[in-house]
C-alpha cells in the first residue's frame, strides 16, 4: 500500500482559501445598530420640524450640526453627529432607505460592533472631508452609506447572500450618482456632499479590502491609516481655505497675536481683496503693533 494519502477536503488549506466565507448572521437577527441609526436619524429630524423658527433652533444646530467656526473652536462632536441630521423630507427618506438596505446587510454578515464602528468612523471622516473642500461639514447620512455600500461591494465576492443586496443595479446606480451629482451641485440645482460621498466609498472600500478580502492588508491598512491622518488635519488646519484664515485671524487678535493676526488676513486678502472686515480687522493688528495702516490695504472708508 503507497504511504501517500489523500488529503481530506477540510484540511485543503488552497481549498479553504478559495472557498467563499460563511455568513455570520447577528445572534437573534435583529440588526440593532441599523435600528438605532434609524432611530435616532428620525428623532433629530423631528427635533429640527418641532423647533424651526423658536429660541432652542440655536440651541439645536449647536448640539447636532455646529458650523465650521464652532468645529474649529472646539465642537469637534460635530462631523459626526452632523450626519444624523436631515433637513428635507425626501433627503432624510433616501437616506434611510439606503441605510436600512446596507445596514441589515452588513450587520448579518458581521455583526452589529463592526458596523458600528464602521458608521462612526465613516460619519466623522466623511464630515471632515466635507469641511476639507467645502467649509462646512455637511449634514445627513449619505456618506456613511456610500461606506457601507464600498465596504459590501467589497466584501460580496466572498460571502454569500450579498449578491441580494449589492445588486448590479445598485452598483451601477450609486456609481452613476457619483459622477452626475457634482454637475447638479455647480448648476445649483441642490447642494449635495460630494466630497463626502467620494471619501465615503474610498473608506469602505478600503476597510472591506484590508478586513474581509485581506488584498495586500498592509498596503490597504497603511493607506486606511493615512486616509484617516489626512482627514483629521481639517479640524484644526485648512490654511487653503478664506474661512479658516478669517477665523484663526480673529483669534489671534484675541490672543494679542497680532504679527499671526496680520498674516491670516494676508492670506484672505490675497483671495478676496473686497472684503471690508479683514481689512479693517488687519489694520486694527497693525495698529495694535505701531504699524500704521497697509498701504495695499487700508480700512475701508465709512461715510457718516
Amino acid at each position: 500500500m503507497s504511504d501517500f494519502q489523500p488529503i481530506p477536503d477540510e484540511d485543503n488549506i488552497w481549498l479553504r482559501k478559495k472557498r467563499p466565507q460563511q455568513a455570520r448572521p447577528s445572534s437573534d437577527g435583529t440588526p440593532w445598530g441599523t435600528l438605532i441609526c434609524c432611530i435616532l436619524c428620525a428623532g433629530n429630524f423631528i427635533l429640527i420640524l418641532a423647533t424651526e423658527g423658536g429660541n432652542a433652533e440655536h440651541v439645536l444646530e449647536y448640539a447636532l450640526y455646529p458650523g465650521a467656526i464652532e468645529i474649529w473652536d472646539g465642537a469637534y462632536w460635530g462631523p459626526l453627529t452632523s450626519a444624523f441630521v436631515h433637513f428635507d423630507f425626501l433627503h432624510f427618506f433616501f437616506n434611510l432607505s439606503w441605510l436600512w438596505l446596507f445596514g441589515r446587510g452588513m450587520e448579518k454578515h458581521f455583526g452589529t460592533v463592526a458596523f458600528l464602528i464602521l458608521v462612526a468612523v465613516s460619519a466623522y471622516l466623511t464630515s471632515t472631508c466635507q469641511l476639507a473642500f467645502s467649509d462646512n461639514a455637511g449634514i445627513g447620512f449619505s456618506g456613511v452609506n456610500y461606506a457601507l455600500f464600498g465596504f459590501l461591494w467589497m466584501a460580496r465576492r466572498t460571502t454569500p447572500g450579498l449578491e441580494m443586496v449589492i445588486t448590479a443595479g445598485v452598483v451601477k446606480f450609486l456609481l452613476a450618482w457619483l459622477v452626475i451629482a457634482p454637475f447638479i451641485s455647480k448648476l445649483g440645482i441642490m447642494p449635495i456632499g460630494n466630497a463626502a460621498h467620494n471619501s465615503g466609498i474610498i473608506i469602505g472600500i478600503l476597510a472591506g479590502a484590508a478586513f474581509v478580502l485581506h488584498y495586500k492588508r498592509t498596503l490597504t491598512l497603511a493607506a486606511l491609516v493615512l486616509l484617516t491622518i489626512a482627514l483629521l488635519v481639517p479640524l484644526f488646519y485648512m490654511p487653503w481655505s478664506i474661512r479658516w484664515n478669517w477665523n484663526e485671524g480673529f483669534r489671534a487678535i484675541k490672543a494679542g497675536r497680532y504679527q499671526d493676526a496680520i498674516g491670516y488676513y494676508h492670506r484672505v486678502l490675497e483671495r478676496e481683496p473686497g472684503d471690508e472686515g479683514a481689512r479693517h480687522n488687519l489694520n486694527i493688528a497693525r495698529g495694535s503693533l505701531g504699524l500704521g495702516e497697509d498701504e495695499k490695504w487700508p480700512p475701508a472708508k465709512i461715510d457718516r
